[in-house]
């Protein structure tokens, strides 16, 4: 599997189509897709949206890569994505990753990741939490928010966050 962006950063994933922006305006540099999914669109048909289980979550849909035609990132082949109150539109792409690809180890596979995320914004971190080798990173390119770092269950995790949908809708 490649290093390279150009395998899981189009708009290829699967989509319901778009809803209209309105007044939201984003930064100049927003990506408008995250790893193939577009913010601002409706779930595939074939979705099944889940119910979040407080009135606070978002509800969402389960990403998967395996049955689509668009290809990963670095072996981040599931998550979900993060749906709109309002509308139902994709504000936030959530992905995870359960082991490094190509018998990689971890810190290997984090420097790897990192040096791909940075090199596609051309950007570099504006916060990072924990010490040594594998640590949180949050990064800021236009009014997207990308958070990668350690999952909690193991392996990775990759978030992206639209701020200007997110607190419009």
């Amino acid at each position: 599997m490649s290093l390279e962006w150009s395998y899981g950063f189009g708009d290829k994933y699967p989509n319901g189509g778009m809803v209209k922006f309105g007044r939201v305006r984003m930064k100049k540099g927003t990506p408008k897709a995250f790893c193939g999914i577009v913010f601002g669109s409706l779930p595939p048909y074939s979705a099944r949206i889940i119910t979040p289980p407080s009135s606070t979550a978002a509800h969402c849909f389960y990403v998967d890569y395996r049955t689509t035609k668009c290809k990963p990132f670095m072996n981040f082949i599931h998550g979900k994505a993060e749906l709109s109150g309002i509308n139902g539109a994709v504000t936030a792409v959530s992905l995870f990753c359960n082991e490094p690809d190509n018998g990689l180890t971890g810190a290997e596979y984090f420097a790897k990741a990192k040096q791909a995320i940075e090199r596609k914004f051309k950007t570099k971190p504006t916060s990072t939490k924990g010490d040594g080798p594998l640590q949180e990173l949050t990064y800021a390119v236009g009014s997207l928010e990308v958070s990668f770092g350690p999952d909690a269950r193991g392996g990775f995790y990759l978030r992206a966050v639209n701020t200007a949908l997110k607190e419009a809708w």
